[in-house]
Parts: C-alpha cells; structure tokens; sequence
C-alpha cells in the first residue's frame, strides 16, 4: 500500500507534522499486523518554491522537466 501525506503547513515541524508522524505510526502498525507491505511519504510543501503557471506551454511542448 502507498500513501503520500501532504503537510501544507510552514512549520516544520509543527502540529501537522506530528499528528501526520501519529498517522504514519498507526497505519505502520497495521499494515505489519495484517502482513503488508506500507509505503508512507510525507510532502512538506510550505519549504517548496511553487508558483502559478505562466500559460508558457513549455511543459507541453518539452516537457515537465522544462518548466521555468
């Protein structure tokens, strides 16, 4: 099973992050208690640079990889 946890919050390391970390301890012991294999990925998106499209197409025409 994969999950990904998206923490959109600034503080690193902060309520959100803990309770998702509680999470992530309560579903690693349940997939271990039924015999399966937990993938858990948290994304702290408050320390990514993301900006708003500029509707340059550059993604379309070379791909994701060149997006300014």
């Amino acid at each position: 099973m994969k999950i990904l946890a998206l923490n959109g919050s600034y503080r690193a390391n902060g309520n959100t992050a803990r309770l998702l970390s509680l999470i992530e301890e309560q579903l690693c012991r349940k997939a271990d208690h039924i015999g399966e294999p937990l993938d858990f990925e948290m994304v702290e998106l408050g320390h990514l640079n993301i900006q708003m499209c500029r509707g340059c197409r550059l993604c379309f025409d070379r791909g994701e990889e060149h997006c300014p």
